[in-house]
Parts: structure tokens; C-alpha cells; sequence
């Protein structure tokens, strides 16, 4: 049978423990935290297009020596 867990509070007399932020699971520490909302970004005008005109195709590359056995 399992002892069980003491911990100091008025069950021994003694004020409850200081809870410290680090050992709460960060699910209840969301409801302490404030509202956060992140800046709003602002709108970029559209990319003017490229002054210069697209590259031709490459031409094929030659075909490959046969490998040495």
C-alpha cells in the first residue's frame, strides 16, 4: 500500500507551500497570461514585373561516357 503523498500545509500545521509559475503545466498558465494579439502586417504592394525577358531553354546535355565495370 502506498504511503501518502505529505505535503506541507495545514493538514500539518504548517501554511501551504509557495506555488512557484515554473511548476504549473502550461495550460493553466494561459488564463494568467494577458491577451496577446500580434501586429498586424501591412499590405505590400504587388511585385512589379521583371524588366528583363525569360531565359531560352537549355539545350540537352550529352549523354554519359559508360561507367567502368
Amino acid at each position: 500500500m502506498p504511503l501518502p503523498l505529505l505535503l506541507p500545509g495545514p493538514a500539518l500545521g504548517l501554511p501551504p507551500p509557495a506555488l512557484l509559475l515554473s511548476e504549473l503545466p502550461p495550460a493553466l498558465l494561459l488564463p494568467l497570461l494577458p491577451e496577446f494579439e500580434p501586429p498586424a502586417e501591412p499590405e505590400l504592394p504587388p511585385f512589379p514585373p521583371p524588366p528583363f525577358p525569360p531565359l531560352p531553354p537549355l539545350p540537352p546535355l550529352p549523354p554519359l561516357p559508360p561507367l567502368a565495370a
